[in-house]
């Protein structure tokens, strides 16, 4: 946001509408030169290389406005990938996509793997508005799409937890077995037990 920051007049604060937002997509997507929508004023960043909290391009003081590359999970379908590569978590929808005349907006929050006895993983306060375009084959199945979001952290008593997540991920141990067979195997599991404000590592072996 900084760069950003540096191209607008002073005291010009960057806040787009609904409607603008999907202006600069159209010109970003379409190449077109729709007024007041300059597409090179927001960058591009890879959102899903890494946890947002590890993320350079991202920051908890303020809306990060972006356009990323969203990837089809498997080749020809219309289910997108929405783990990070570092394998820390995933974005996970908490509504049904809202559908304008102009595009489409979904509303995810990240969650951090291995924090709920559930298999949903510890959300955080890291939420993200997702804006894309309609396809104009409605039954198309794209295995990249060009989005432009809209990232912010909500401040809470989760974001303790959520740090704490971070840093016990990174002291996960492989769970490939030393010997490399596929019979008798060890399968770790990764409990998080709250003791105070700290979380306790447990691992639990179970024969496949």
């Amino acid at each position: 946001m900084e760069e950003l920051k540096r191209r607008l007049p002073p005291g010009v604060i960057f806040d787009p509408s609904k409607e603008q937002i999907f202006r600069y997509l159209r010109n970003k997507v379409y190449k077109t030169q729709e007024p007041h929508a300059n597409p090179e004023l927001i960058k591009e960043l890879d959102l899903y290389r890494c946890c947002p909290s590890d993320h350079q391009g991202l920051s908890k003081a303020e809306d990060t406005y972006f356009f990323t590359q969203r990837v089809a999970k498997y080749q020809s379908s219309r289910l997108s990938d929405r783990t990070t590569k570092d394998g820390k978590g995933y974005w996970r929808r908490m509504n049904k996509s809202q559908n304008f005349k102009m595009g489409i907006r979904n509303t995810l929050v990240y969650h951090l793997k291995g924090g709920n006895i559930k298999g949903i993983g510890l959300k955080t306060g890291w939420i993200m508005q997702e804006y894309e375009l309609k396809p104009a084959d409605a039954k198309a199945k794209v295995n990249k799409t060009t989005v432009l979001c809209r990232i912010h952290h909500k401040k809470g008593k989760q974001e303790r937890e959520e740090t704490d997540m971070c840093n016990v991920r990174e002291q996960v141990p492989d769970d490939s077995t030393k010997d490399g067979s596929d019979g008798d195997r060890n399968r770790e599991y990764l409990m998080m037990n709250k003791s105070g404000n700290e979380y306790q590592l447990k691992n639990i072996a179970a024969r496949a």
